[in-house]
């Protein structure tokens, strides 16, 4: 996954059963990665255990996400960098 954080990253499983992870980085962004289940294990596949580099979110953020899983899908939020509270999904 690489990057640099800049606070704890917020962690939910998605409705198709993959851990997701959010997090604030260096730079002010909030960024995701997904669980990766993308090849047989014979193949020397990911088999859930690595994930997709980090893909970014709109915006600059104050403080790091917090993201809720509902059966509705993921709803991820964080402090704008102007202090004002910012829905992300």
């Amino acid at each position: 996954m690489g990057g640099v954080l800049a606070g704890p990253p917020a962690v939910a499983r998605a409705v198709d059963g993959r851990d997701m992870v959010f997090a604030r980085q260096a730079d002010g962004g909030v960024y995701y990665a997904r669980q990766r289940w993308d090849a047989p294990l014979a193949t020397g596949a990911s088999n859930g255990t690595q994930f997709s580099e980090w893909v970014p979110l709109a915006g600059a953020f104050a403080a790091g996400p917090a993201v809720v899983a509902k059966s509705s899908g993921l709803h991820v939020a964080a402090v704008g960098a102007h202090f004002g509270f910012k829905a992300l999904g």
